[in-house]
Parts: structure tokens; sequence; C-alpha cells
């Protein structure tokens, strides 16, 4: 089936009524002392199995406009790990898919979570956010980030997905472009 693409005449266009600006909020850099930044733990909560089973139905779910993104674009899988970006209404984060989210995700979807799920809207829980150097992310999404020339791009901010599921499958692809939380600080 063929890619929709919908298109943006002159005003901000929402294509998901569940994707809404969150990340940007979400990974506020310090301007000072970001190589010291500790991992974030659980930055978006803890799911339940049935918030994940039906989670257009989850009052926990819906309550929190961070449970939900579009996955972009997969890079890599190492040791389990998937690598891959996604995004709100505004902008792209790079996660981390945890082997056992993964694992899980592969066994209720009887799919694999690089299938078929590209522009998917997923629900993401127990999450946490880190921050890596450019060496590591280079290596490990297998991408060129160069970084720029402030102190502050040292680190790039990585979200580790514990908990994944799709809330729909639809691949809307829109127009716009969405840049990188990273180069947008």
């Amino acid at each position: 089936m063929p890619a929709v693409k919908l298109s943006q005449t002159g005003h901000k266009f929402q294509e998901w009524i569940f994707t809404h600006p969150w990340i940007k909020n979400l990974v506020k850099l310090p301007t000072e002392e970001i190589s010291l930044m500790r991992p974030v733990r659980q930055i978006i909560p803890k799911l339940t199995t049935n918030d994940l089973k039906n989670p257009t139905r989850s009052k926990r779910v819906l309550k929190n406009k961070t449970h939900f993104a579009k996955v972009m674009k997969f890079y890599s899988v190492h040791n389990y790990k998937v690598f891959a970006c996604i995004r709100d209404s505004e902008c792209q984060l790079l996660v981390e898919f945890h082997p056992e989210c993964v694992s899980y995700f592969e066994r209720f979807h009887h799919c694999r979570i690089t299938s078929g799920t590209v522009n998917c809207l997923f629900v993401i829980g127990n999450c946490d956010l880190e921050y890596r150097s450019v060496a590591r992310v280079n290596d490990e999404f297998r991408i060129n980030i160069l970084p720029r020339k402030q102190k502050l791009m040292d680190q790039i901010p990585v979200l580790v997905i514990n908990q994944a599921t799709v809330a729909d499958w639809g691949q809307m692809e829109a127009q716009t472009t969405f840049p990188f939380v990273h180069q947008e600080v």
C-alpha cells in the first residue's frame, strides 16, 4: 500500500489527535555540565499490561501525552537492541528499544518491531532519558552526527524505551520535516 502524504497549507497541521508537543519539554538540556548528567529514570511512567493491550481506552495512557509518539526511522539493531528515532508533533528524538521491550512487542504483535511500523503511532512507557557522547551515538545508531561548536552538543539525548505497543497501524507520512531535539537546543 502506498504511503499517504498529508500536506500543510499555511497552518499548523496535526495529523493525529494523540500527537502533541512534549519532547522539547522532556529534554530540557542544561547550559553547563551536561557531561555530568545522570540518566533520568522513568521520565515516562510505566504502564500496566492492560494499558499496553488496549492503549486508546486506558485513562493512564490518555492522560499523559508523553506516551504517544510516531516512529520515524529504524537505524540499526545490535544485541537485540533496536535503535530508532521517534517524533511528537514538533521534533524528533533518538531512542533505543530495550531488548525486553522488543521481545514483548514481537510476541504480542506477532511481527518484528521493525516490520511495517515506520510512521505508526506507538504508545511507550517506562522510559529512561540518557545523555550519550556523539561518538557512542554515531556507533550505536550507525549515523554521523557532527557536533556543533557549542560545548552543549558533546552529549546527545537518547530515550531508552522499556515498554512499547502500537496504538494505530496507519502509516500516514507528513510532508513536513521534523528537526531533532538536539539540533533545536
